[in-house]
């Protein structure tokens, strides 16, 4: 089953964020992944990585740019980075960030200012959008 996608207008704002089924627990607590477009094109809010992925090699790598291909692995392994070799960025391109979920909304609201467009992977029941 695909992850649904849920572009954000500007006038649209993401206010809640309920556990989607078969989510990771972080130190048990739950989480959402934010990813950060490092060009500034795209803010990503998910719960399961490999949606995401498939989503950013689906929608926006250059058919022409295999190497672009992100990969789940890579991302878990980026998870949380900030420095290092590749300066936290999978890629040199994606930053994975894991926020609590009772602050995912907040925190994903603050760093779509940033990024022209915003989205959201998932199950669309979990996510609630007010204008």
């Amino acid at each position: 089953m695909k992850a649904e996608t849920m572009y954000l207008q500007p006038d649209q704002h993401l206010v809640g964020v309920t556990k989607e089924w078969h989510t990771r627990k972080k130190d048990g607590k739950n989480i959402a992944y934010l990813i950060l477009d490092r060009s500034g094109k795209i803010a990503l809010l998910t719960q399961k990585l490999p949606a995401v992925a498939e989503f950013i090699n689906d929608n926006l790598v250059h058919p022409n740019e295999p190497w672009a291909k992100v990969n789940t692995v890579g991302m878990w392994e980026i998870l949380n980075q900030t420095g290092g070799r590749v300066g936290g960025f999978h890629k040199n391109r994606w930053r994975v960030v894991s926020v609590d979920l009772e602050n995912a909304s907040s925190t994903f609201e603050a760093a779509r200012i940033d990024h022209e467009t915003a989205a959201v992977i998932g199950t669309s029941a979990c996510y609630e959008v007010c204008a």
